[in-house]
């Protein structure tokens, strides 16, 4: 499996693994305002990491950095593929998403409203 942070590039397979999980989150997110692209398009070089086993996305985390101006950051989305899931996909992102936050310096804040 590699992990690696998404670029313009990875547009259109990020869009096709969030139309496959859509109907899994509530509301769906292609019926939030701006939908699927507006999610993907807004911060897509910097803001998500995927996960790939032989060239199929397994598994997305989707994070902001600098929540409300805290240095901190959240996790926004997560979701792993129907055929990958059980096999601690979305521990994996989130690890390499802890890491990558403490190589930037910034904190990993879990729970937003707390």
């Amino acid at each position: 499996m590699e992990i690696y942070e998404t670029t313009d590039a990875d547009f259109e397979k990020l869009k096709e693994f969030m139309e496959l999980v859509d109907s899994e989150f509530f509301p769906p997110l292609s019926s939030r305002p701006g939908g699927i692209n507006g999610r993907i398009s807004g911060n897509l070089a910097r803001h998500h990491l995927i996960a790939e086993i032989e060239g199929r996305v397994a598994g997305v985390i989707g994070y902001r950095k600098n929540w409300n101006g805290t240095g901190e950051a959240y996790v926004s989305f997560i979701a792993v593929h129907p055929e990958y899931r059980r096999k601690r996909i979305a521990c994996s992102l989130d690890t390499a998403l802890m890491q990558k936050l403490s190589v930037d310096g910034i904190s990993y804040l879990p729970d937003p409203g707390r």
